[in-house]
């Protein structure tokens, strides 16, 4: 994964956190360093626990690689299925508006379509 950044000139921090850890505490962990872009791979499972943890609380871009099984939120959002697309659209800064707002019990993180 490493060499997809770096093919764009990005030097990249990559986590691969082992089954059933806390992945929202691991992306809030990050986000505590200074991030230009937060890139998660994973599922709608795991986007919106990391989308959760930090996108409404923390002012960075956040790109998604759709490695999961459905992939709903990456779909919505266009986000291509070639994983090195998504790592380019997220290097280069291709964005979308997210709209942020907190719920009852969770915070809640959706792209807006154009």
């Amino acid at each position: 994964m490493g060499e997809l950044f770096a093919a764009h000139g990005v030097s990249a921090t990559i986590v691969e956190p082992e089954p059933g850890s806390d992945n929202a505490a691991i992306a809030r962990q990050a986000a505590d360093e200074h991030l230009d872009v937060m890139v998660a791979g994973g599922g709608d499972g795991t986007l919106d626990a990391i989308a959760s943890a930090i996108v409404c609380k923390k002012d960075f871009r956040f790109g998604v690689l759709p490695i999961g099984t459905l992939n709903h939120f990456a779909r919505d959002a266009d986000i291509p299925k070639d994983i090195a697309l998504a790592v380019r659209n997220s290097v280069v800064g291709y964005t979308r508006a997210r709209g942020c707002g907190r719920g009852q019990w969770a915070y809640i993180s959706e792209q807006l379509k154009r």
